[in-house]
């Protein structure tokens, strides 16, 4: 008799233990959990609106972006992000903003740079840092990057909807098929104070800073080496909006249609220059491949530099064709009738060049491009009533169904009942 009332202490012993420890270890796991599944978005100093932006130090925090594509970020540091190398399979850093939508937030990169980032998707099209962007991107600098992708490729962005001022690019950025650019693929917004100094190449349609642009482009250039088999520009492939006090300094190499600034235009080109080589087997001119009857004024290309001897590939009578000498040092300012050396242009020993190239110019103060500012609030259905809330699993420790306080907690706990009732039995 000894021996069983023996027995059912023990008994009793353990189940009490059991049912005290359980809750334990449930909220344990509850807090692993959270830990393990915590958003960086969440851990990031700042809020996420104009006034109190997110700020991104990591790669890892700017891949975070996709989790709130209406914020606004900031950079904070200077970022090395060679390790998206690894990411993916090898696949790199997931474009931003390619399946959730577009972003439409802002970013300012503080003039800080993002190095060595790599993005490999050659079947995915609008691929870029940003897949597709419709808000403000600014002074942030790409370098070393290695963008590959389909179609609507660039470094900053597939495709542009928004604003991109005082940023750049440098690196490689490879289409296998066309709207290949240096910093963006496709433009329908507009690109102020930027540059691209890369190696781009596609099938159709690239350009040294965009494939295409469909929106007005001001006081940016690009060089490096632009290749394609249809249509290459030096600073765009297919322009039809406003390419304005721009230029390009660039090797082209096409089969078809070249130009040193423009491939092909269908828009307006005015205080711009070219001083690239072109090289190509049909339509090729100096400062474009193909015009039309689009308006080309004060605008200029370096005859001895261009290795072609027509300013357009069509015959086009557009543009001024200049020697390097007439076009560099201090002879530009005499020669490049409507440059306003007193506010956008400065002559340098070799080509002109803006004056936000100069690092004690704020590119955005230059071309005043006003302060991102927050949207405004969506509109919402009018409140209902709320329901009544309903138990939900909690990590607290307080009771309920869930980690804390579990099912196998309850049951143990009425085991441990039951087996007291059995124990004060005579």
């Amino acid at each position: 008799m000894n021996r069983m009332h023996a027995t059912r202490s023990l008994g009793l012993a353990a189940v009490l233990a059991l049912s005290l420890i359980a809750p334990s270890v449930g909220v344990a796991t509850a807090d692993r959990q959270q830990q393990t599944t915590s958003s960086p978005l969440s851990e990031m100093e700042g809020s996420g609106t104009p006034q109190d932006p997110y700020v991104i130090t990591t790669p890892e925090e700017l891949q975070a972006i996709d989790e709130d594509l209406t914020a606004h970020y900031v950079l904070g540091n200077d970022i090395d992000a060679s390790v998206t190398e690894t990411w993916n399979a090898g696949n790199g850093f997931d474009p931003i903003g390619g399946q959730n939508g577009a972003f439409r937030g802002s970013l300012d990169g503080n003039g800080h740079t993002v190095s060595g980032l790599t993005i490999v998707r050659p079947g995915l099209g609008k691929v870029g840092l940003f897949s597709v962007s419709r808000g403000t991107i600014q002074n942030i600098s790409l370098r070393d990057v290695l963008i590959n992708g389909n179609q609507n490729i660039g470094a900053l962005a597939g495709v542009n909807l928004g604003s991109v001022t005082g940023s750049s690019a440098t690196g490689r950025i490879q289409g296998t098929a066309g709207n290949v650019g240096g910093l963006v693929g496709v433009n329908a917004g507009q690109i102020v104070a930027s540059y691209a100094e890369t190696t781009v190449s596609g099938q159709e349609t690239v350009g040294g800073l965009a494939g295409v642009s469909r929106g007005p482009i001001r006081g940016s250039y690009a060089s490096g080496d632009v290749t394609a088999q249809t249509v290459a520009g030096g600073l765009v492939g297919v322009n039809n909006n406003a390419l304005t006090a721009s230029y390009a300094t660039a090797t082209v190499d096409v089969e078809e249609v070249g130009g040193g600034l423009v491939g092909s235009n269908g828009g307006t080109i005015r205080t711009s220059y070219a001083a690239s080589e072109v090289d190509g087997n049909a339509s090729v001119g100096g400062l474009v491949g193909r015009n039309g009857n689009s308006i080309v004024s004060q605008s200029y290309w370096d005859e001895d530099t261009a290795g072609v001897k027509h300013a357009a590939g069509d015959r086009a009578d557009i543009g001024t064709a200049l020697s390097t000498g007439e076009m560099s040092g201090d002879s530009a300012a005499d020669n490049l009738d409507g440059f306003d050396t007193a506010n956008i242009w400065m002559t340098s020993d070799d080509y002109p060049v803006h004056q936000w190239e100069r690092s004690d110019v704020d590119p955005l103060d230059q071309w005043q491009v006003p302060t991102p500012t927050a949207a405004p609030p969506t509109p919402t259905a009018a409140p209902t009533a709320a329901p009544t809330p309903t138990p939900t699993p909690t990590s607290s420790g307080s009771f309920g169904v869930g980690p804390g306080f579990g099912p196998a907690a309850v049951f143990l706990a009425i085991a441990a009942l039951a087996a007291l009732g059995v124990t004060r039995r005579p």
